[in-house]
Protein backbone atom coordinates (compact mmCIF):
# COMPACT_ATOMS: atom_id res chain seq x y z
CA UNK A 1 0.00 0.00 0.00
CA UNK A 2 1.56 3.49 -1.05
CA UNK A 3 1.91 6.08 1.79
CA UNK A 4 0.65 9.08 1.67
CA UNK A 5 2.37 12.37 2.12
CA UNK A 6 0.81 15.78 3.60
CA UNK A 7 2.56 18.01 2.15
CA UNK A 8 0.94 21.13 3.60
CA UNK A 9 -1.86 22.10 5.62
CA UNK A 10 -4.50 24.90 4.08
CA UNK A 11 -6.55 26.74 6.31
CA UNK A 12 -8.79 30.18 6.90
CA UNK A 13 -7.69 32.09 9.73
CA UNK A 14 -10.61 34.55 11.38
CA UNK A 15 -11.40 37.42 11.71
CA UNK A 16 -10.41 38.46 8.07
CA UNK A 17 -10.84 34.78 6.64
CA UNK A 18 -7.10 34.75 5.25
CA UNK A 19 -5.59 31.99 3.97
CA UNK A 20 -2.52 30.43 5.56
CA UNK A 21 -0.59 27.19 5.02
CA UNK A 22 0.37 25.29 7.83
CA UNK A 23 4.27 22.76 7.15
CA UNK A 24 5.51 20.89 9.89
CA UNK A 25 3.97 22.69 12.80
CA UNK A 26 4.81 26.22 11.28
CA UNK A 27 2.15 28.52 9.77
CA UNK A 28 2.89 30.49 6.74
CA UNK A 29 1.21 33.65 4.94
CA UNK A 30 3.24 34.37 2.34
CA UNK A 31 5.60 32.48 0.32
CA UNK A 32 8.36 35.13 1.13
CA UNK A 33 7.81 34.24 4.53
CA UNK A 34 9.67 30.83 3.92
CA UNK A 35 13.50 31.20 4.23
CA UNK A 36 14.31 27.06 2.99
CA UNK A 37 14.38 26.96 -0.99
CA UNK A 38 13.95 23.60 -1.15
CA UNK A 39 10.38 23.90 0.98
CA UNK A 40 9.55 27.12 -0.64
CA UNK A 41 9.98 25.14 -4.05
CA UNK A 42 7.91 22.44 -2.82
CA UNK A 43 5.41 24.87 -1.87
CA UNK A 44 5.03 25.62 -5.41
CA UNK A 45 4.89 22.65 -7.34
CA UNK A 46 1.96 22.27 -5.25
CA UNK A 47 0.49 25.40 -5.93
CA UNK A 48 0.88 24.56 -9.43
CA UNK A 49 -0.27 21.11 -9.23
CA UNK A 50 -3.39 22.37 -7.58
CA UNK A 51 -3.69 24.72 -10.79
CA UNK A 52 -3.83 21.73 -12.86
CA UNK A 53 -6.33 20.23 -10.87
CA UNK A 54 -8.60 23.25 -10.84
CA UNK A 55 -8.01 22.83 -14.64
CA UNK A 56 -5.46 25.58 -15.11
CA UNK A 57 -5.14 29.17 -14.41
CA UNK A 58 -7.13 30.52 -17.19
CA UNK A 59 -10.06 28.13 -15.59
CA UNK A 60 -9.40 30.30 -11.94
CA UNK A 61 -10.27 33.54 -14.32
CA UNK A 62 -13.29 32.02 -15.87
CA UNK A 63 -14.87 31.35 -12.49
CA UNK A 64 -13.73 35.11 -11.19
CA UNK A 65 -11.37 33.98 -8.64
CA UNK A 66 -8.41 34.65 -10.41
CA UNK A 67 -6.83 38.23 -12.57
CA UNK A 68 -6.26 37.91 -16.57
CA UNK A 69 -3.03 37.23 -17.36
CA UNK A 70 -0.85 39.81 -18.78
CA UNK A 71 -0.80 40.42 -22.43
CA UNK A 72 2.62 38.29 -22.79
CA UNK A 73 2.17 34.52 -23.53
CA UNK A 74 4.90 32.52 -22.44
CA UNK A 75 5.44 32.08 -26.12
CA UNK A 76 6.11 35.84 -26.66
CA UNK A 77 8.37 35.13 -23.76
CA UNK A 78 10.20 32.60 -25.61
CA UNK A 79 9.97 34.97 -28.79
CA UNK A 80 11.79 37.80 -26.34
CA UNK A 81 13.81 35.30 -25.55
CA UNK A 82 15.34 34.08 -28.98
CA UNK A 83 15.11 37.90 -30.24
CA UNK A 84 17.67 39.27 -27.30
CA UNK A 85 19.98 36.15 -27.91
CA UNK A 86 19.64 37.32 -31.92
CA UNK A 87 20.43 40.69 -31.19
CA UNK A 88 23.83 39.22 -28.75
CA UNK A 89 24.50 37.49 -31.92
CA UNK A 90 24.54 39.82 -34.22
CA UNK A 91 26.68 42.14 -32.38
CA UNK A 92 29.19 39.73 -31.34
CA UNK A 93 29.25 39.07 -35.76
CA UNK A 94 29.50 42.81 -35.98
CA UNK A 95 32.13 42.50 -33.70
CA UNK A 96 34.07 39.53 -35.64
CA UNK A 97 33.64 41.65 -38.45
CA UNK A 98 35.31 44.88 -37.92
CA UNK A 99 38.31 42.89 -36.06
CA UNK A 100 38.64 40.40 -39.47
CA UNK A 101 38.72 44.37 -41.35
CA UNK A 102 41.04 45.91 -39.01
CA UNK A 103 43.43 43.08 -39.73
CA UNK A 104 43.42 42.97 -42.91
CA UNK A 105 43.75 47.02 -43.54
CA UNK A 106 47.19 46.22 -41.32
CA UNK A 107 48.43 43.09 -43.71
CA UNK A 108 52.15 43.48 -44.87
CA UNK A 109 52.64 46.54 -41.96
CA UNK A 110 54.33 46.12 -38.73
CA UNK A 111 52.10 44.43 -36.62
CA UNK A 112 50.21 46.34 -33.87
CA UNK A 113 48.31 45.45 -30.65
CA UNK A 114 44.59 44.24 -31.00
CA UNK A 115 42.68 44.51 -27.77
CA UNK A 116 40.27 41.55 -27.99
CA UNK A 117 36.56 41.76 -28.20
CA UNK A 118 35.02 42.31 -24.81
CA UNK A 119 31.65 40.61 -24.78
CA UNK A 120 29.25 41.69 -22.11
CA UNK A 121 26.55 38.99 -20.89
CA UNK A 122 23.15 40.27 -22.06
CA UNK A 123 21.00 40.60 -18.78
CA UNK A 124 17.94 40.56 -20.66
CA UNK A 125 18.02 37.23 -21.02
CA UNK A 126 16.25 35.45 -18.64
CA UNK A 127 16.89 32.38 -15.81
CA UNK A 128 15.29 28.70 -16.45
CA UNK A 129 11.51 28.59 -15.48
CA UNK A 130 10.26 26.30 -12.63
CA UNK A 131 9.15 23.81 -15.61
CA UNK A 132 12.49 24.37 -17.69
CA UNK A 133 14.50 23.42 -14.74
CA UNK A 134 12.48 20.16 -14.06
CA UNK A 135 12.45 19.20 -17.67
CA UNK A 136 16.42 19.41 -17.57
CA UNK A 137 16.00 16.39 -15.20
CA UNK A 138 13.84 15.62 -16.37
CA UNK A 139 16.02 14.86 -20.11
CA UNK A 140 18.70 13.48 -18.08
CA UNK A 141 16.59 10.62 -17.04
CA UNK A 142 15.20 10.38 -20.98
CA UNK A 143 18.89 9.76 -22.15
CA UNK A 144 19.86 7.61 -19.28
CA UNK A 145 16.59 4.66 -20.42
CA UNK A 146 17.10 3.04 -23.98
CA UNK A 147 14.14 2.40 -24.17
CA UNK A 148 13.01 6.04 -24.48
CA UNK A 149 15.84 6.41 -27.63
CA UNK A 150 14.65 8.08 -30.12
CA UNK A 151 11.08 9.83 -27.90
CA UNK A 152 10.43 12.99 -27.63
CA UNK A 153 9.06 13.34 -23.66
CA UNK A 154 9.55 17.48 -22.45
CA UNK A 155 7.61 18.60 -19.05
CA UNK A 156 6.02 21.95 -21.46
CA UNK A 157 4.41 25.29 -20.15
CA UNK A 158 0.50 25.03 -21.15
CA UNK A 159 -0.98 27.94 -22.74
CA UNK A 160 -3.09 28.38 -19.54
CA UNK A 161 0.15 28.63 -17.25
CA UNK A 162 -0.25 25.31 -16.31
CA UNK A 163 2.70 22.30 -16.79
CA UNK A 164 2.13 19.65 -19.65
CA UNK A 165 3.77 16.48 -20.31
CA UNK A 166 4.34 15.90 -23.86
CA UNK A 167 5.15 12.76 -24.87
CA UNK A 168 6.05 12.10 -29.05
CA UNK A 169 3.86 15.10 -29.98
CA UNK A 170 0.66 14.44 -27.42
CA UNK A 171 0.21 16.67 -24.58
CA UNK A 172 -1.03 14.91 -21.35
CA UNK A 173 -2.05 17.27 -18.23
CA UNK A 174 -1.26 14.67 -15.50
CA UNK A 175 1.19 11.49 -15.51
CA UNK A 176 -1.26 9.51 -14.75
CA UNK A 177 -3.22 10.53 -18.15
CA UNK A 178 -0.36 8.76 -19.83
CA UNK A 179 -0.70 5.31 -21.28
CA UNK A 180 2.90 4.01 -20.35
CA UNK A 181 3.76 3.49 -16.65
CA UNK A 182 7.56 3.57 -17.34
CA UNK A 183 6.91 7.10 -18.49
CA UNK A 184 4.66 7.80 -15.88
CA UNK A 185 7.30 6.85 -12.92
CA UNK A 186 10.60 8.39 -14.39
CA UNK A 187 8.37 12.14 -14.64
CA UNK A 188 7.70 11.27 -10.92
CA UNK A 189 11.34 10.60 -9.89
CA UNK A 190 12.08 13.43 -12.19
CA UNK A 191 9.99 15.77 -10.30
CA UNK A 192 11.31 14.19 -7.11
CA UNK A 193 15.09 14.76 -8.07
CA UNK A 194 14.03 18.14 -8.77
CA UNK A 195 12.29 18.56 -5.40
CA UNK A 196 15.29 17.25 -3.14
CA UNK A 197 18.10 19.61 -5.25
Amino acid sequence: MREEIELMRVVRVPPMGKLVIEINGNRYENLSDISDERLKRRVITAVGEMMGLAGGYQALVDADVAPPLANQTPSGKLQQKAAALKEQQDRFLDRLEQEKDRLSATVNKTPVNIPEPTITPDSSVQPPTLVEQIDEVLQRHVVRNAEFNGRSIHLVQGPEGNVQIEVDGEKFNRPKDIADKNIQIMIKKAIKEWEAS
